[in-house]
């Protein structure tokens, strides 16, 4: 554990960076295992998502995740997954897990844009240090808020091994840990005063399902509305990302009014069930093509039950049926996963939204 006083700076790693050193390890065995060889080549980590010039054509954008993941050489891995593993575990004590995600995700998207503009084409970026980089400024913002008391030994060890490996391996380049470190810094000062911040605007202290669902709901409707060509989807795109970003708050005040009211965690998940369902809907061209595909990949005869061919033969001839069978799915699915929350909901008679104001401002203070 964390103990400052006597000059301590070791905390077990949680479950968000044990996870995160997992999925690097587990990219780079399998690109080591396609390479054959512990170096892995340039076109191999091109293949699988290393950061290019493409980039900055507003194309392929998701690349600036998924460079974060690959290493070129086990001693790169090695070094970025030590340091994730002393400073994220610290970090992950102090904040929330969805909290650490978004320093380790908006720092490695952060880094990999200042990395894409610092480079001159050609070029391959790979490697978590952007994201650990992130983290260590996230980590240094919070001390200087006194959020998180660290020991000076802490950060001069941290220094002298960064510098140490720059050294040693000139071609890492600084561009990329250095715009990781500024943006964990910047976002690590937010998250310092996230609590005096969200006092301000919002009532309620989110459940943490309800935080984790609306991210990823509202990953989904940018998505949905890059697709319907409505905003361009672009991490290049500063109009389109802003307009975004204005929707998203819209969301989380509207969220955070309905908590509020009586019945209101109700109202919440009954919503998130039905946001569920409508994903089949959003989807459903591109979900009959894959119906249709499977239908003409079926060239054995149906199943003995005679149900199950029945309902096979029906979804092929039908293959919307397919969709709106999913989507009934999708909803019954989520009620039942919604089901604890629901019923408390539809059981408030005014406790519920009040308990939740009464977490923030305990939070706060």
């Amino acid at each position: 554990m964390l103990s400052p006083k006597h000059g301590e700076f070791v905390a077990a790693p949680g479950f968000g960076t044990l996870a995160l050193v997992a999925a690097s390890i587990a990219v780079y065995i399998l690109c080591s295992l396609k390479a054959g060889s512990s170096q892995i080549a340039a076109p191999l980590l091109q293949q699988y998502g290393a950061l290019s010039a493409v980039v900055l054509k507003g194309q392929e954008s998701w690349r600036l995740l998924s460079y974060g993941f690959l290493h070129a050489t086990p001693i790169a891995l090695g070094f970025n997954m030590l340091c994730l593993l002393a400073w994220g575990s610290i970090l992950e004590k102090h904040i929330s897990f969805l909290q650490y995600l978004v320093v380790y995700a908006v720092a490695l998207i952060g880094a990999g844009l200042i990395g894409v503009h610092a480079h001159s084409p050609p070029f391959l970026i790979v490697g978590a240090q952007g994201a650990v980089g992130g983290v260590f400024g996230a980590l240094v913002s919070l001390c200087m808020l006194g959020r998180i008391p660290l020991p000076l030994t802490f950060f001069v060890v941290a220094i002298v091994l960064n510098v140490g490996f720059a050294f040693v391996f000139p071609k890492a380049g600084w561009s990329v840990p250095a715009g990781g470190f500024a943006v964990g810094l910047l976002v690590g000062g937010l998250l310092g005063n996230l609590a005096r911040l969200t006092d301000r605007v919002l009532r309620c202290k989110f459940p943490e399902w309800v935080k984790l669902e609306l991210l990823l709901l509202l990953a989904f409707g940018a998505y949905a509305v890059s697709v319907a060509g409505v905003v361009k989807l672009s991490l290049i795109d500063v109009r389109g990302g802003l307009l975004m970003l204005g929707g998203a708050l819209v969301v989380i005040k509207l969220v955070d009014l309905i908590l509020y009211m009586k019945r209101g965690l109700a109202v919440i998940a009954a919503l998130f069930a039905i946001a569920y369902a409508v994903v089949p809907v959003v989807f459903h061209s591109a979900l009959v093509s894959v119906v249709a595909r499977q239908c003409l990949s079926i060239a054995r005869p149906m199943s003995n039950a005679a149900l199950l061919g029945q309902l096979r033969a029906g979804f092929c001839e039908h293959q919307s049926y397919a969709v709106y069978a999913m989507t009934a799915l999708a909803f019954v699915t989520a009620i039942l996963v919604h089901f604890a929350p629901l019923r408390r909901g539809l059981r408030d008679v005014g406790f519920v939204g009040a308990g939740f104001r009464g977490e923030r401002k305990r939070a706060v203070a």
